[in-house]
């Protein structure tokens, strides 16, 4: 009975979800999939100076700071 209740209702789910969104979902998920990521090129990657540390510095203590106990 309970089987007969929970077929209909995959049955329905099934007929909602498009054929190709489950394939989709599998190949972009799977870590070991053949796609190949995007070659990294130089011109991308930003520059470490000084004055990026700095902000970023900042960034990590603001996020620290709402942690310290007074």
């Amino acid at each position: 009975m309970i089987r007969k209740r929970l077929k209909k209702r995959v049955k329905k789910v099934r007929d909602l979800v498009p054929e190709n969104a489950v394939e989709k979902a599998t190949t972009a998920l799977n870590p070991l999939s053949e796609s190949a990521p995007a070659p990294v090129s130089d011109e991308n990657v930003p520059r470490i100076t000084n004055e990026t540390i700095a902000e970023h510095r900042e960034e990590v203590l603001k996020g620290a700071r709402k942690f310290i106990y007074p």
